[in-house]
């Protein structure tokens, strides 16, 4: 079971592995480092290495939704929304780690 704690260790640990969410890191495209770095959080936090990367999944998309809201509210002319999730702020770092594709 995922608890706040245990999904913020992982969040830590998943920061330190940009080759899973770095688009700019040279292993991006690395598909054996990645596997790699899913092995790693699997055996550390007792999970397959397929959970591990639904765990990441996850985390990425739940974090676009919040980043989405809030940039939405503020495009709207609303008073700036506040993210309620606790993970928002620890996720902040996959923001480097985007590349805009332009609309």
């Amino acid at each position: 079971m995922w608890n706040q704690e245990k999904t913020l260790s992982f969040i830590e640990d998943f920061h330190s592995l940009p080759c899973l969410w770095d688009v700019q890191c040279v292993d991006y495209k690395n598909r054996q480092k990645k596997v790699d770095a899913h092995d790693m959080l699997a055996k550390k936090y007792k999970i397959s290495a397929s959970d591990s990367e639904k765990k990441v999944q996850a985390l990425k998309n739940q974090f676009r939704r919040e980043h989405k809201k809030l940039l939405d509210s503020e495009r709207s002319g609303a008073s700036p929304k506040q993210v309620n999730w606790f993970g928002y702020e620890w996720l902040l770092f996959l923001l480097q780690g985007y590349v805009s594709r332009g609309s």
